[in-house]
């Protein structure tokens, strides 16, 4: 008979510096995840001060919500204390300092994930991508516009099952099928010492003189 494979998705961590050819007794950690084809650590982050604590973000944005069928994909972040972490382990066998689940079908909820003080109030917040987040406009859906969502990190979060509807604020894309959020960083463009967020939306259509449909892709 064939051979049946379970794909669950595994993070690495390494200590610094690393040479030549990468074993897997190198690692200081690792973490396999526990949902079937879910992508385990597609987005990853890292913070030392997000609610005082020193915590690992990790992505699954192919995990199911809480209903399998309508909120299909919809994706989850598993925040986790890093000083718990040492040798090889099994996310279902550890305790989340929080589970941020979402509900949006097809989603992707958690494929790029950092930390920064996006209100600049001196806590570091929480920014989770939803690259194909769909909205729904006047008894329509709008497919795969996008969003982002920012977590603060000025009160204490807690673990919820519809966390794309209780994140502190979120920005969305206006394109459909624009993927607003597929990749995004920090820069301070023009040396002002101030950061500016940079966002991309590979997708996004514009209309030519022509009138004709053209997938230009656009960068916020």
């Amino acid at each position: 008979g064939f051979r049946s494979h379970q794909i669950y998705g595994k993070l690495y961590a390494f200590s610094l510096p690393l040479s030549g050819i990468i074993a897997s007794n190198q690692t200081v950690f690792t973490i396999c995840g526990s949902e079937q084809l879910g992508r385990f650590g597609s987005g990853i982050a890292v913070s030392s001060s997000f609610n005082g604590q020193h915590l690992i973000a990790i992505g699954t944005p192919h995990a199911h919500g809480i209903n399998s069928v309508s909120n299909s994909r919809a994706g989850k972040v598993v925040l986790l204390d890093v000083s718990s972490l040492k040798g090889d382990l099994l996310l279902s066998s550890l305790t989340p300092y929080a589970i941020l689940t979402a509900t949006n079908y097809n989603g992707h909820f958690g494929s790029q994930l950092f930390f920064e003080d996006i209100d600049q109030n001196g806590s570091e917040d929480l920014v989770v991508s939803s690259p194909t987040y769909n909205v729904a406009y006047l008894n329509n859906s709008l497919h795969e516009v996008g969003a982002i969502f920012v977590f603060s990190g000025s009160h204490q979060i807690v673990s919820s099952n519809n966390a794309d509807k209780i994140a502190d604020f979120a920005w969305r894309g206006i394109s459909p099928y624009g993927r607003f959020s597929a990749a995004h960083t920090l820069i301070d463009i023009n040396h002002s010492g101030k950061k500016q967020l940079l966002v991309s939306a590979p997708r996004t259509t514009i209309q030519t003189p022509d009138a004709t449909q053209e997938m230009t892709g656009a960068l916020y």
